[in-house]
């Protein structure tokens, strides 16, 4: 199929795109993930469209009658869930269904999950945390950890470390519990566990959501922020986050879980648990941004 310039077109991998140039057997395009590519016209076979009506890409601007030029970016509106949702299927054509989001996003956090569930039951931690044995549930849940990829790499090295000190220890051990298996209220746990983390300054929002999140099926969602916050954008919802975990982010980013399963299941589609809305959210995000797959 022949375009023109200035027309929208769709890649496999680098999603929709504006033909800038046609210089015969190729194109020039600039891509809204992956910036500007120039490809064989036959890697191109079909139509686009922008993100929302109107798009335009950044201009570069200067300023000033200054001898160095002063860029000015201008941050573009965040992409509808419309376009976030053909963008994941761009990649998950199945949806849900397929065995291809079954492999890369649900089946590892199912393992994780079921890890957590038989190795730090409700008993397990009475026994453990009765006969004192901190460090045995330490490394019980730092297993867990290592089982997926949610957690950044450099967070997990750091929480591991901390890990090591037998005071922290301790009082992992114990919110944990209380966290996972408590019964106090759940704002006063989330809490506390928070806070214990902060005394170790490991308080990373990835490490306070995981294992509430891993425990319930992702009814309690994971929070990894930028795409978690770029999702809120393409949804207007205010997600009040501040980098320190707390209750007020917490509570919004449930909201917006349940806005996000919602919308999907109006789109079409159908999340089997929190978990899969959680793997859209992450999948849509990094295959709009053209990174879907890189390692963190």
């Amino acid at each position: 199929m022949n375009f023109k310039v200035d027309q929208w077109v769709r890649h496999p991998i680098y999603g929709d795109g504006q033909i800038t140039q046609d210089s015969g057997d190729k194109y020039k395009v600039q891509f809204v993930s992956a910036g500007e590519r120039v490809m064989l016209k036959t890697s191109i076979s079909l139509a686009g469209q922008p993100p929302y009506p109107g798009f335009r890409f950044a201009r570069r601007k200067t300023a000033g009658t200054s001898r160095f030029k002063v860029v000015r970016v201008i941050r573009e509106p965040a992409p509808s869930f419309d376009h976030l949702v053909k963008r994941f299927l761009d990649v998950f054509d199945d949806g849900f269904d397929g065995d291809n989001f079954d492999k890369q996003e649900r089946q590892y956090k199912l393992r994780a999950a079921g890890l957590l569930r038989t190795t730090l039951t409700r008993r397990e931690f009475k026994t453990l945390l009765t006969a004192d044995r901190f460090s045995e549930v330490a490394s019980r849940a730092a297993r867990v950890v290592q089982s997926t990829n949610l957690i950044f790499r450099n967070e997990i090295i750091q929480f591991n470390e901390a890990l090591k000190d037998a005071a922290f220890q301790q009082a992992f051990a114990t919110e944990l519990g209380e966290l996972l298996y408590g019964t106090q209220p759940d704002e006063k746990r989330f809490t506390r566990f928070s806070d214990m983390l902060l005394s170790a300054s490991v308080a990373k929002w990835t490490i306070a959501t995981y294992f509430q999140f891993l425990h319930s099926d992702g009814e309690l969602m994971f929070m990894k922020p930028a795409v978690v916050k770029k999702m809120a954008d393409s949804l207007n919802i205010a997600l009040s986050y501040q980098p320190a975990p707390n209750w007020l982010t917490y509570c919004k980013l449930q909201e917006l879980a349940v806005r996000v399963r919602n919308e999907l299941v109006a789109h079409g589609l159908k999340p089997r648990s929190g978990i899969d809305v959680q793997g859209f959210i992450w999948a849509a995000i990094r295959i709009e941004e053209g990174k879907y797959g890189r390692a963190e």
